[in-house]
């Protein structure tokens, strides 16, 4: 296919049995996933990358399945609730071809974020100078 084989997505399973403890990782519901914020230090999750550093759970991972259940991210997550044993279905889209590209819109942003403040301000002097130079004038 026409995709280099960089760009696309990885997916794995991850298998947890909860026992009463935290899996240890913030998350956000999106549309079809449950997005991996953070992994904390402790909890289920960390300890499975400690053993399973081929198949690491890692910030911005998608839980893209739920014991064999696809579905939105809110579904998923109940699922994750509910559920003892978890087998997570994790999805990871490499970013190594999208890095530069980031790169670039970040600086553009800030470009012309600094631009707008030079304009605010030089049109703000512009503003004092025509009013002070007001009364003279007359």
């Amino acid at each position: 296919s026409a995709t280099s084989p960089s760009a696309k997505a990885v997916e794995f399973t991850v298998r947890l049995v909860k026992a009463g403890r935290s899996l240890g990782v913030n998350i956000q519901t999106q549309p079809g996933a449950v997005r991996v914020d953070t992994v904390t230090a402790g909890g289920l999750v960390s300890e499975w990358n400690q053993r399973n550093p081929q198949q690491e759970v890692q910030a911005g991972d998608d839980i893209v399945g739920v014991n064999g259940m696809r579905g939105t991210g809110h579904s998923l997550l109940e699922a994750m609730k509910a559920s003892n044993e978890l087998n997570l279905l994790i999805r990871r889209i490499p970013l190594l071809p999208a890095a530069p590209v980031q790169r670039v819109a970040a600086d553009s942003d800030s470009d012309d974020l600094e631009q707008l403040i030079a304009q605010a301000g030089s049109s703000e002097s512009e503003a004092d100078s025509a009013s002070s130079g007001a009364p003279p004038a007359h």
